[in-house]
């Protein structure tokens, strides 16, 4: 019972192990160790990027010179700066700079995304933020910033050589890790941690780091090994060499860097050690000191290393960044007696390690335990985060060496020989790649996904390499590529899972836990018998389903969706059959689902949605008639809704509605929400306001937001009589902007949701005796081709039914809902129809839906920027677009107008030419050239094509003819007279579509990098 609790012999052991006294400087810093090394080589090399090179006295004086700089824009002692450069001459003058000051150096990898950077600034309040013009766009917010382009630039009339006095407890750097609870924590390091770490360092390499010895920086600035990169040959008298990848991407590159720049010490990811030996392997190699760890490696790897120079000093480190680097080291020496993994050593001189059962009782050799670490290396806590502090750097119960031990949840055995096993995580945190992941900080950014409320990531072995996986429980069938644009906003590259899986349901042990065993990447399987091809036509289209589903075999039968097909894969479809010439179009794959059916259907467009032409549409002239310009009145009443119904809040632009009335009115807002699996609706209104206005609205729930459970396509909406009732007699007025607004699926969903759920809805503000404002569309107008030159018609607020082409499920059911409400305003309903336009990127910021990849606008302008390439024929069109916030604003201020007008064509006025548009897209750095409609068709045969690029222009496929030409101009022609003279007396108006808004749009797609800018290669 007792085997925990050790004897006296087992204590003085293990004491023994951490018997590591070095003599360290106790006072110096970082500055008087450089300036030791200034004056010892004044003109040694230093550090030298891409041919260009700075010695020791030049370093010294630049960032004297920087110091002076930093000073000027009040820096003062202790002050966080944050460095947001890539690898470069002026990166190094400006750590040194940061130091001579006493303030904090807060590397800033300039490959994170914004929203990450961000935080960083805002969490650490940093005062001042050094980076160069290309990469300022990064950061908006409102921060000082030094714009570092070039240290040529540098100049002063004097030196400041009496900066302010620096303590060795002064904290020299802030390095932010990942972080469980779904932020990234700040670590505080002094300057005697790193002091005390180069020291012990330089005792593993035997005291051998010299001017002879060429250091490698190849890892981005954010990660901790940056620091033994930089600080260890600067503060030795050795020559740094910057590697010119901000990451190692390109291994035979790297490798080559390697022998042409004479490197002789540098660290080696794990992932790649094994690729790098086989390239240098028949090199001359002049490597003598190296540095791996982060992972387990194995001893053959390292075995491996003493071929290209058998006294290579290989030193095996471990620590987490909480520790300064490493917390404990192993020189390795060559052993061929097993492949086991290689030991991380023991403890860095001046730390000390115990390895504690849950008890906190030291454990003996073999025993498995936690690491605690305790020493000099042990850094200053976590910046601004009291929580994580008193759960990680706890009160030093073991000896009176340091006040506080670092908690680091890995778990490890000792061996006899006082070195270390690593077994692995206590937590949810790995190591991939050489980074630290906190898999809960992935999981916690994909919980905050609208739709999605559970989620589990795990890292699987996947051809032979750790993948990241996460796998999903959702409301709704999420779209994968949207939701990685999401992560990528916050998470670094190297944390954005390699798949991520939506399940029904997780699979379980048999007592109750996750079976994370059971969870594999699916494969898709067709459930039907199998029926082979009858004729050329279907042989043809089980090829193409193969290629899309990635299948052996497929039946006839065989149902696009239920193999796993959407409208993305839809459009796949299209670009296929159009390479072979097949007359299909887009949604004959919704209404025939099966190659048998798309085979007999003789590639002919079907009208299925017909239009009762028996029906009276003569009885609605009346109430249109309402809605002239003559019928204005000068002067209207304002009233403002005191308790709001809306419908459709989780919705783009039912969202930016709730944010308008919240916003600039006192409406207390009720939301009737649809219940979907386990999360409830609540949950699912904040994640959907989080997305698009971030904790804004927080604290509203309970106070102006009102979450009501409810069903739209149900009777009595979904609810009780009782609720039913109470929820009639509290509201005073009603939106409707719920809506399925796909344009193409199956029939009975657009028609549950558009037409039964909107009578439904009718039947409440009959019953409640509210008005209602329905939020419809103005593709209602018809979607009629040009014919024969034929006269185009005119569609205005007097208009409904004008023999208009109808045959779109989406645009049907929302004349049908038009339909049943004009019918019940003839017999006594107060409603308002308001027809919008192309609802897209907010005006404000350029932020736009969740699920932005099924946007077909979206889909059309990226097609063409990839293709590079437009028809003259296109440049006279024109492009309606109207902001979601001007939209959302616009609906606010007509419910807020008292008035008896029946219908509202609120659509953005000022439209857009697409010549101008080019104009404006070009100037930005993207390359669109107008071509003849022959030399557009050769352009899309060669994307269709190649395998690598006929993806890049699925949003125009469904747009192209026969003759792989664009159609999508609609005959109809909507006006808006009427409403443009009443938002006039409203004193409304709509945004000029300017250069301004076009470059918030395109920047909103090119930060989740879903419309590339092309890169610019240099020409020197």
């Amino acid at each position: 019972n007792n085997i925990n609790i050790l004897s006296l012999k087992e204590k003085r052991e293990l004491k023994k192990f951490n018997l590591t006294d070095l003599d360290t400087p106790k006072k110096l810093t970082l500055i008087d160790k450089f300036e030791t090394i200034v004056k010892k080589f004044p003109s040694n090399i230093a550090v030298e990027y891409n041919n260009s090179r700075i010695s020791y006295r030049k370093l010294d004086t630049l960032s004297n010179y920087l110091a002076k700089e930093l000073i000027n824009n009040n820096i003062q002692k202790g002050d966080v700066v944050g460095v947001c450069l890539n690898k470069s001459l002026e990166l190094i003058v400006s750590i040194w700079a940061i130091l001579k000051v006493g303030a904090v150096y807060m590397p800033m990898y300039s490959n994170y995304p914004k929203d990450r950077l961000e935080y960083m600034i805002q969490n650490s309040n940093a005062k001042l933020l050094i980076t160069n013009l290309g990469l300022e766009k990064n950061i908006s917010l409102p921060i000082n910033k030094f714009i570092f382009n070039n240290i040529n630039e540098l100049h002063n009339n004097y030196l400041i050589t009496n900066f302010n006095k620096i303590n060795s407890s002064d904290i020299a750097y802030l390095i932010y890790t990942s972080g469980s609870t779904g932020k990234p924590k700040g670590v505080q390091i002094k300057h005697s941690n790193l002091i005390n770490f180069i020291y012990a360092f330089n005792k593993y390499y035997k005291n051998k780091i010299s001017e002879k010895d060429n250091f490698l920086s190849s890892t981005n600035i954010s990660f901790d090994v940056s620091i033994w990169e930089i600080f260890l040959p600067l503060l030795n008298g050795a020559k740094l060499v910057l590697y010119n990848e901000e990451i190692i991407s390109d291994i035979v590159n790297y490798s080559n860097y390697i022998i042409s720049n004479k490197i002789t010490a540098l660290y080696i990811p794990p992932n790649i050690l094994n690729d790098v030996y086989m390239l240098l392997e028949k090199q001359n190699v002049l490597i003598e000191k190296l540095l791996v760890g982060v992972e387990a490696i194995k001893k053959s790897t390292l075995n491996n290393y003493y071929n290209l120079n058998p006294n290579m000093i290989i030193v095996n480190g471990y620590g987490p960044t909480e520790t300064t680097i490493c917390a404990t080291a192993l020189n390795y020496k060559k052993d061929t007696t097993d492949d086991n993994a290689v030991s991380i050593g023991k403890p860095l001189y001046n730390n000390n390690i115990y390895i504690v059962d849950s008890d906190m009782n030291l454990v003996p050799k073999g025993v498995l335990g936690e690491i605690y670490v305790a020493g000099s290396g042990v850094g200053a806590g976590y910046l601004n985060n009291s929580e994580e502090n008193k759960k990680r750097f706890i009160p030093n119960q073991f000896d009176k060496s340091s006040k506080f031990i670092y908690k680091t949840g890995d778990i490890a055995t000792w061996n006899n020989d006082g070195t270390i096993n690593f077994i692995g995580r206590k937590d949810n945190q790995i190591k991939l790649s050489g980074y630290r992941i906190e898999l809960g900080e992935i999981e916690s950014k994909i919980n905050q996904f609208p739709y999605i409320k559970k989620t589990l990531t795990i890292v699987k072995d996947i051809e032979n390499r750790k993948t990241l996986l996460s796998y999903i429980i959702a409301d709704k069938k999420i779209v994968i590529s949207d939701l990685m644009a999401y992560l990528k906003k916050s998470l670094p590259i190297y944390m954005i899972p390699k798949f991520i899986i939506q399940l029904d349901a997780f699979p379980l042990t048999p007592n109750g836990k996750i079976d994370k065993k059971a969870l594999e990447i699916p494969k898709i399987e067709s459930e039907f018998n199998y029926e082979g091809p009858t004729n050329d036509v279907e042989e043809l289209l089980c090829d193409i389903w193969k290629k899309i589903f990635n299948l052996e075999k497929i039946s006839i039968n065989s149902n696009f969706f239920e193999l796993g097909g959407d409208s993305l894969t839809a459009i796949k479809f299209q670009t296929e059959v159009l390479k072979y010439g097949l007359n299909m179009n887009y949604s004959n794959i919704f209404t025939h689902p099966t190659i048998k059916e798309l085979a007999n259907n003789n590639y002919l467009k079907e009208t299925v949605y017909k239009i009762d032409m028996n029906y009276n549409y003569q009885k609605f002239n009346k109430i249109l008639n309402k809605n002239t310009i003559e019928n204005i009145k000068k002067a209207y009443k304002k009233k403002t809704p005191k308790k709001l119904l809306l419908f459709g809040a989780t919705g783009f632009l039912g969202a930016h509605i709730l944010d308008a009335f919240l916003s600039s009115t006192e409406t207390k807002v009720y939301c009737l929400i649809r219940k979907r699996g386990t999360e409830d609706t609540e949950t699912r209104l904040k994640k959907v306001l989080n997305y698009y206005f971030g904790e804004k609205y927080l604290n509203y729930f309970g106070k102006r937001i009102f979450v009501i459970n409810g069903d739209i396509t149900k009777s009595k909406l979904g609810m009780s009589k009782e609720n039913y009732t109470k929820l009639s007699n509290t509201i005073t007025h009603v939106i409707n902007s719920a809506a399925f607004v796909k344009h193409f699926g199956n029939y009975n969903k657009f028609k549950s949701i558009n037409i039964d759920g909107t009578k439904n809805i009718i039947a409440f503000c009959k019953n409640a005796n509210k008005k209602l404002y329905h939020i419809s569309t103005i593709s209602v107008s018809g979607m009629d081709q040009p014919k024969n030159n034929s006269v185009e018609k005119i569609f205005s607020e007097k208009d409904f039914f004008i023999n208009q082409d109808l045959n779109n499920v989406y645009v049907y059911t929302k004349f049908e809902a038009e339909k049943a409400i004009l019918e019940e305003i003839n017999h006594g309903l107060n409603a308002c129809i308001i027809r919008m336009g192309n609802i897209l990127n907010r005006s404000s910021d350029g932020k736009f839906q969740i699920n932005f990849s099924e946007n077909a606008f979206i889909n059309r302008i990226k097609s063409i920027l990839n293709l590079q390439a437009i028809p003259k024929e296109m440049l006279n069109h024109s492009l309606e677009i109207s902001p979601v916030d001007k939209t959302a604003e616009l609906i606010k201020q007509i419910v807020c107008t008292e008035n008896d007008f029946t219908v509202f064509h609120a659509y953005n006025p000022n439209i857009i030419n697409i010549e101008t548009l080019l104009k404006y897209i070009t100037s930005l750095g993207y390359s669109v050239k107008t071509v003849s409609a022959e030399k557009f068709a050769d352009t899309i045969d060669k994307f269709l094509n190649d395998s690598n690029k006929k993806q890049e222009i699925f949003g125009l496929i469904q747009f192209l003819n026969n003759n792989k030409q664009i159609e999508f101009n609609y005959h109809t022609q909507p006006t808006q007279d009427f409403t443009l003279e009443f938002l006039k007396r409203i004193n409304f108006t709509w945004p000029i579509l300017d250069f301004d808004y076009i470059k918030v749009f395109l920047k909103f797609f090119n930060d989740i990098d879903y419309i590339k800018k092309p890169e610019v290669k240099n020409k020197c």
